[in-house]
């Protein structure tokens, strides 16, 4: 089997696993839900993408490892840990906010990591490379921005 099909395979049986996990706990799915879940699918394929056409700076070799990969799925299961932690503290407060803040976060954090993964792919954000250290290529770039963070 091709890596290629293998990543497609994976990425649809976790986010089809975690969605039915937080269907049985929640109940029902929301449009948030789907949201959420549809970044942290695009953000593990762009951050695969990454691995694949430039060096990672999350590997000793800058290759692909499936540690750093596994790593990456373990921290998205403790993000959706957490908004099943959210859920049961709405149950107990009778109140829909604290899971949809959570995932609100989920989605934002997700934009970032995808924004940065695309980044580093050689799409071109200038207007944002004053807010992201990733998306710096120049070193001179950097050293402005280090600056600019001790001031």
């Amino acid at each position: 089997m091709s890596n290629y099909l293998f990543l497609k395979l994976c990425c649809i049986s976790i986010s089809t696993g975690i969605m039915e996990v937080i269907h049985i706990i929640t109940g029902k799915i929301t449009p948030v839900m789907i949201a959420c879940l549809i970044m942290m699918s695009i953000d593990i394929i762009t951050g695969v993408c990454d691995g694949f056409v430039s060096k990672s700076d999350k590997t000793n070799t800058g290759k692909i490892n499936s540690n750093t990969f596994l790593k990456g799925i373990i921290k998205k299961f403790c993000m959706i840990l957490m908004v099943v932690v959210g859920y049961s503290l709405d149950l107990v407060f009778k109140s829909d906010v604290i899971k949809d803040v959570i995932m609100y976060w989920i989605i934002a954090n997700e934009g970032f990591s995808i924004i940065e993964n695309v980044g580093k792919l050689g799409l071109n954000f200038k207007f944002l490379k004053k807010y992201f250290d990733q998306l710096t290529e120049d070193p001179e770039e950097e050293n402005d921005i280090s600056e600019r963070k001790t001031k």
